[in-house]
């Protein structure tokens, strides 16, 4: 076990020293993402790297989730999509890239815990945007039923099932019976 959270450590901090950003929790880089203008090139390679990094790092077992890489993925793919439609129709508004990565944080967040009215409420609530909400809700739900059609269990289905089989194994554990008279 010591050694595989080692490789793991390895892996994220080595790749960390190329690009810092993939280090922590990522808040701070999708905070980036929203309110500057990235390169597409700065944004797939981050992109890459995290990705990388959040599956060693979950792999190795370390403490660690995957609620807030999601966000940072989904923030990312986002921006890369907006990019890519700026590239395609240049006459449109650069600063509507950041209105992709918030729909991109809100449909991959459905999309891997299968709760989209939390990541719509969720997403708004982190940006308190009136003008992202309809794409923001298509693309939650959408997001939601592909999801399920290819996977029928959340990425958290594993820990609630080992959680509830554990909590079923506590409630059926017999009781010790002691000799004390009742009443003292």
């Amino acid at each position: 076990l010591w050694a595989k959270m080692a490789l793991g450590g390895l892996v994220v901090g080595a790749l960390s020293v190329f690009k810092p950003e993939v280090w922590g929790n990522g808040y701070s880089v999708v905070n980036s993402m929203l309110h500057t203008e990235w390169a597409w090139q700065a944004v797939a390679a981050i992109l890459l790297f995290k990705i990388v990094a959040t599956g060693a790092s979950v792999g190795s077992g370390a403490i660690g989730g995957v609620f807030t890489p999601t966000l940072f993925v989904g923030a990312a793919v986002g921006a890369l999509y907006g990019s890519g439609l700026h590239a395609l129709f240049p006459a449109g508004d650069l600063s509507a890239v950041s209105s992709y990565a918030v729909v991109g944080m809100g449909a991959l967040l459905a999309a891997t815990t299968y709760a989209p009215l939390m990541s719509i409420l969720m997403i708004f609530e982190m940006t308190l945007s009136y003008e992202v909400m309809l794409p923001l809700m298509l693309a939650c739900i959408t997001g939601f039923v592909i999801a399920q059609r290819i996977r029928p269990d959340s990425v958290y289905a594993k820990s609630l099932a080992s959680n509830r089989i554990a909590r079923e194994t506590l409630t059926a554990a017999p009781t010790i019976p002691t000799n004390r008279p009742r009443g003292s």
